[in-house]
């Protein structure tokens, strides 16, 4: 289902028997897709934002919970606690194979960290959050809740921008955690007398808001390399009078103004890698463009 922001105008867009018992769901926000995993048919599948085009991408899975999409790479990765793995495979769900396939008690959900290049996961088994590299090396331990047995850590979101991790506990510790993204500095955000059975969390900037739908504009504007590293090019057969990119987080990370011009080359070096959007202003037009940053 989908609705506005506010909970208006909700709207069924797949129900059974194309799917059963969803569990992890994510955006591909470069691709116009939703993915889902679905415990009860094993599977993991994608949509066209509005529902069509349902795909059936990978099958004869046990229990698939969490899933993300690791742009960097063009690979999703999704939790099985039927068979206490984490996998992945390309964006069409072709070439599965293992990233942790050891010593995982109910990995429930999974997350990207592109400035560390690392995945993130929860474990309900053991009371624990973890991480290792992208392909599955160097896993190691970052918290272990209080009460493993009890206080489950279940979601988890990542916020690149603060290098901060935020996690929900349950179903006896019921809270909303906040830690550094090796772990440290534990804190609890939302404590156990305003939860019940906290679940999946996500984080929006509510302080500055951008264009997260690319634009149909009449001028023709090119985006290059895309993914970029340490340069990226606009170039547009109209005039650009000026340029801003924000980060997934929603915060401006680069502006100029007064351009002028149909090309612009932005030093990019040091941004992190992650996901941008570029807003490029003509006289009368305004034209977003999805953009990932990957060394």
């Amino acid at each position: 289902m989908r609705a506005d922001l506010d909970g208006k105008n909700i709207e069924l867009l797949i129900s059974n028997p194309d799917i059963k018992r969803p569990g992890g769901f994510t955006i591909d926000t470069l691709n116009n897709f939703m993915y889902w995993t679905d415990v009860s048919l094993g599977t993991i599948s994608r949509a066209d934002l509005d529902g069509n085009n349902i795909e059936v991408l990978v099958n004869g899975l046990n229990n698939p919970s969490g899933l993300t999409i690791n742009y960097a790479s063009s690979k999703i990765y999704w939790t099985d606690y039927g068979t206490d793995k984490i996998q992945r495979a390309d964006l069409d769900g072709m070439n599965v194979e293992d990233i942790v396939a050891m010593n995982l008690s109910n990995p429930i959900e999974v997350a990207v960290y592109y400035k560390g290049s690392k995945i993130y996961w929860t474990e309900s088994g053991n009371g624990t959050i973890n991480r290792c590299d992208f392909d599955g090396a160097n896993v190691e331990n970052i918290i272990t809740t209080d009460v493993p047995a009890t206080n489950r850590p279940n979601s988890i979101f990542i916020d690149e921008e603060n290098e901060k991790i935020y996690y929900s506990i349950e179903p006896s510790g019921k809270q909303i955690g906040r830690a550094d993204v090796d772990g440290s500095n534990k804190e609890e955000i939302v404590g156990q007398n305003r939860l019940k059975t906290p679940r999946d969390l996500f984080l929006i900037n509510k302080e500055i808001i951008i264009p997260t739908k690319e634009i149909q504009s009449s001028y023709s504007v090119n985006a290059f390399p895309n993914p970029f590293s340490n340069d990226l090019t606009f170039e547009s057969e109209q005039f650009i009078s000026k340029v801003f990119l924000y980060n997934s987080n929603g915060s401006l990370v680069y502006s100029k103004n007064n351009i002028k011009d149909q090309k612009l080359t932005i030093n990019t070096s040091a941004f992190p890698n992650g996901l941008y959007c570029g807003v490029l202003f003509f006289e009368n037009e305004v034209q977003t463009i999805k953009l990932i940053k990957a060394n």
